[in-house]
Order: structure tokens, then C-alpha cells, then sequence
């Protein structure tokens, strides 16, 4: 969600979605998910897929019919299992989290942490660590 929030702050057009059936945690409705959609309602095609803290395409669900609807697919993830598929792999064990990946990433780019993307690296640290 930080990632597809601080895309679009950059004037990026990025959705996010999650295998299916899906519905938004209660304990995470403070974050701004509007980037989220269903997996039927991504405006394909589109340019890169990113998956993130995703180990293999099948763990994609629902939502790896999409993987043959991308141009390129980057592979986040924080996994020593993780076997490599896609285009990309920024794959880093040593991260505690993939959050902490996606806040490397948005500063490499230099985009704008703002208040709504620093929640959402936050809550991605703290759901992925304990």
C-alpha cells in the first residue's frame, strides 16, 4: 500500500490489490487504502506488476492471473525461501521486514513520504515483525 500511495503522490497511476475473497482488516481502516481494488477491477494491461513479500506466483492467489497482464514484474520480498520469479528480484533476507524494503525503494526513487505512506510503512513493519 506505501508503495502504490507514494506512486501516486508522484502523479503515478497504481492500484493495489490482494487475492480473493478479500475484505480490509478492521484494525487497518485508519490507513488510506484507496489505492486498493479487486483483482477483476486492475486496469489491465499495465506497465510493471509489483508483488510484494511474495515467496512464489502461486502464493499470488487469486490475483496471479494479473502477473500475464504486466510488461514487467518486480518481486519485493524479505523471504530466504523466496525462489525467484518475475522479471526483477529485490529480494534481501537480511530486511525485517518488506516494508522496510518499499521505504528503500520510495527514498531511492525520491518520493515524498507523506503522512497517509509513513502509516503505511508503519503498519507493514509492525504486521511483518510482531
Amino acid at each position: 500500500m506505501a508503495l502504490a500511495l507514494a506512486a501516486r503522490a508522484a502523479g503515478k497511476q497504481a492500484h493495489v490489490t490482494y487475492s480473493e475473497p478479500f475484505s480490509w482488516p478492521s484494525q487497518f481502516r485508519f490507513l488510506d487504502y484507496s489505492p486498493y481494488v479487486a483483482v477483476a477491477d486492475v486496469p489491465t494491461p499495465f506497465d510493471l506488476l509489483i508483488a510484494c513479500d511474495t515467496a512464489d506466483r502461486a502464493r499470488l492467489g487469486t490475483a496471479e492471473i494479473l502477473v500475464d497482464s504486466a510488461d514487467r514484474v518486480l518481486v519485493v520480498d524479505h523471504h530466504i525461501s523466496n525462489g525467484g520469479f518475475g522479471d526483477v528480484g529485490y529480494i534481501d533476507a537480511t530486511a525485517s521486514a518488506t516494508a522496510e524494503m518499499a521505504f528503500r525503494i520510495i527514498k531511492q526513487l525520491e518520493w515524498k513520504i507523506t503522512a497517509e505512506v509513513a502509516a503505511a510503512l508503519y503498519a507493514g513493519v509492525v504486521t511483518d515483525t510482531g
